[in-house]
């Protein structure tokens, strides 16, 4: 009789700790969850950022080439002229 109240008593145990850990299993998955989405949302951003910053680079390279061309064009028709 002793035996059969501690194997009840045990399985009654056992069910208390899988409905614990059902629910922590879900609480830290709903956590996940939302450390992902906020880590995606972030990964975007920055993506944004790094095409921005990409595009800016460029204008600016092409920028400062004109700029090398235009300089170095008048300084071929200012030696011109002092031929």
């Amino acid at each position: 009789m002793v035996s059969i109240h501690c194997v009840q008593v045990v399985q009654e145990r056992r069910r208390g700790w899988q409905v614990q850990m059902t629910a922590l299993t879900q609480e830290w998955q709903h956590k996940l969850r939302c450390q992902q989405q906020a880590s995606f949302r972030t990964e975007q951003s920055l993506l944004l950022q790094l095409f921005k910053l990409q595009q800016e680079n460029r204008a600016l390279r092409r920028a400062a080439h004109a700029a090398q061309s235009s300089t170095a064009s008048d300084e071929l028709r200012a030696a011109k002229v002092r031929l």
